[in-house]
């Protein structure tokens, strides 16, 4: 009976081999600090290809002594360029730390069975012969010389051919890179996001040679095309016209352009018209936007321009607030009982700015101090009870409970029906939401059907239906005040994957005799989504011949791998195997997962079972 067994969980396909593993070499197996080389490791037996472009790789890093560099690591996959062909492995961009003690280092190479394989004195960090050394700055006056009192520029990146060697400015836009001795090339890199127009040297970059020496005076004037915007400032909830200034960019109309928060909130500038080649004209409608400092992005073509924090939105000098509401004894007043209404279009003047009520029928100005009329723009199926126009006077104060009072006409008959439904997943219970409502100028009285496709099973609701037969429900209701509503939870279970179900909500208003008076009906058709879950398990060491025997002392490494290769989100997952009844239960030992799981191991018959129920995996 086999004494060890070690579970393993991941995601990655591996296999493994009882041939002789070795590292061969790195190339190129020296370098400088900083420098971005391109890896090559070969190896015999170590490097397995996949499915995975990573192979059966967990981690490749250089040591010398306390200090450590990663080439690859698998938990932070996404960092790296890794591809495995058969015993190579292919890195792309490694940059050498500018801080690596320079001397010899060992490389390490760890599979996915977390054995560990070194190759002593694999790779070099050499001196450098001299530096590069420059400055990226401001080039204000656009003279392409650097003159004192301009201001350097960060992050600025630059290449350095040949080596592919790559440096940024510091944050007084300063740069030095160590380099061998020979002839090289340095020029900017363009950013997309962070575009600037380059005013020295004339030919786009210099040519320099190392020689035992450093070449300094490497410097790059540049500016940005965008210069300016006019007015730099503006208030909330209100309409901002201006101009952009710009050397020369506004040769046509800019495809898009924007002032963005720090956070992220966006406001698109409308109303673009050139004027000159120099001067952009635009419009910035702002509404809610967040307080605080903007930068403006241009693009022009397939490239973007941008000026940083340039732009402040500026809270107002007071708020003018309130509400529209259904007036059931309509007396101009909101009462207690009084209904909000939402949806209800609000005009401000001077100057014009729109508002709509939200869900609990609120609206909301922010005003300069000043005079202003509040409008509501009235449902022509509606009668105010109150004054339609409002006259307000800010002085550095907020003016609330400027209300609005409607009611509906005893002749108009309305009724609407709506259904909120969630994402059906398969063979999961859901919860449906319908509601009528009465838009009639009375009280009124009715019946909601819903409707299912028989694939659907119901569960239950509430209220009750009073009646429930072939996949048809209905209920009764009575004396539903105008604007006021009829809801219905229902709890469902969906079908399996696939399955295409239709939900229909009908809704009738009744007369005295139980003839309708006025309908509405809304459906939904939607196909049922599901995540599924392929499973392999692979073991290491294969073992020898067709019935793999292994000795009784090898420790047997299992790796599980799963993953979401179905349509949709899988919340909750499970993995249940059986051991095999020749190894010994008692030396089950769980090793590693992807995420976190619970093991449950049942040692009378080897039924395992490892539960992942605060994660989702993604299809």
């Amino acid at each position: 009976m086999k004494k060890v067994l070690t579970l393993l969980l991941g995601y990655l396909v591996i296999t493994a081999s009882l041939q002789a593993q070795t590292i061969n070499s790195m190339s190129p197996d020296t370098a400088y600090n900083n420098q971005v080389i391109d890896p090559v490791i070969t190896a015999s037996n170590l490097f397995f290809q996949t499915s995975s472009p990573s192979g059966d790789i967990y981690q490749i890093y250089i040591k010398q002594g306390g200090y450590t560099s990663y080439l690859f690591d698998v938990f932070t996959f996404w960092q790296y360029s890794i591809n495995v062909v058969n015993d190579t492995a292919f890195i792309d961009n490694y940059t050498v730390p500018l801080n690596a003690p320079l001397g010899l280092y060992d490389l390490y190479v760890v599979n996915n069975w977390l054995y560990t394989y070194v190759l002593p004195n694999a790779f070099e960090i050499l001196p450098p012969d001299g530096y590069a050394q420059g400055k990226a700055y401001n080039d204000l006056d656009s003279s392409g010389t650097y003159t004192v009192g301009e201001p350097g520029l960060a992050n600025i990146l630059f290449n350095i051919n040949p080596g592919n060697y790559s440096v940024l400015s510091d944050s007084l836009g300063n740069f030095s890179a160590p380099l061998f001795n020979g002839t090289y090339t340095i020029t900017r890199i363009n950013d997309p996001n962070n575009y600037y127009y380059q005013t020295a040297p004339a030919s786009g970059n210099y040519n320099f040679t190392i020689s035992n020496n450093n070449s300094t005076g490497l410097d790059f004037g540049l500016r940005r095309k965008l210069i300016s915007i006019s007015p730099n400032y503006g208030f909330q909830y209100h309409t901002t016209s201006g101009y952009i200034t710009s050397e020369g960019l506004f040769t046509s109309a800019p495809q898009q352009a924007y002032l963005r928060h720090k956070n992220g909130n966006t406001v698109f500038l409308t109303n673009l018209s050139v004027s000159s080649t120099d001067y952009l004209n635009f419009t910035a409608p702002f509404v809610s936007q967040y307080i605080g400092v903007y930068s403006l992005f241009v693009r022009m073509g397939s490239v973007w321009h941008q000026l940083p924090d340039c732009f402040t939105l500026l809270p107002p000098d007071g708020y003018i607030s309130g509400s529209v509401f259904y007036d059931y004894n309509s007396n101009g007043i909101r009462d207690t009982n009084d209904v909000p209404i939402p949806n209800q279009d609000l005009l401000l003047t001077p100057p014009v700015i729109y508002s709509i009520t939200n869900s609990l029928g609120q609206y909301n100005f922010g005003v300069l101090n000043g005079s202003y009329t509040v409008t509501y723009l009235a449902n022509p199926n509606y009668i105010p009870t109150s004054p339609v126009n409002q006259s307000v006077v800010i002085n550095n104060n907020n003016v609330n409970n400027i209300n609005f009072g409607i009611v509906i006409p005893p002749s108009v008959d309305s009724i609407n029906a709506s259904m909120s439904s969630s994402l059906p997943r398969c063979f999961t219970q859901v919860g449906d939401y319908l509601q009528a409502t009465n838009f009639s100028g009375h009280p009124i009285d009715g019946r909601l059907y819903f409707i299912k496709s028989s694939s659907v099973s119901f569960n239950s609701s509430i209220p009750l239906p009073d009646y429930n037969s072939n996949d048809t429900l209905y209920w009764n209701f009575y004396n539903i005040d105008p604007l006021k509503s009829f809801n219905v939870s229902v709890n469902l279970t969906m079908p399996g994957p696939g399955t295409i179900i239709t939900r229909t909500i009908i809704v009738h208003s009744y007369d005295s005799l139980q003839n309708v008076i006025t309908s509405d009906q809304e459906s939904k058709t939607q196909t049922v989504v599901c995540s599924f879950d392929p499973n392999d398990k692979q073991v290491s060491p294969i073992g020898i011949g067709s019935q793999n025997y292994t000795l009784f002392s090898d420790e047997l490494f299992y790796k599980i791998r799963f993953q979401n290769t179905g349509n949709d989100t899988a919340f909750n997952v499970f993995i249940y195997d059986t051991l095999d009844a020749s190894l010994d239960f008692n030396t089950f030992k769980f090793v590693n997962s992807s995420h976190n799981a619970t093991v449950e191991l049942n040692k009378t018959n080897g039924a395992v079972k490892f539960s992942f129920k605060k994660y989702s995996f993604a299809r």
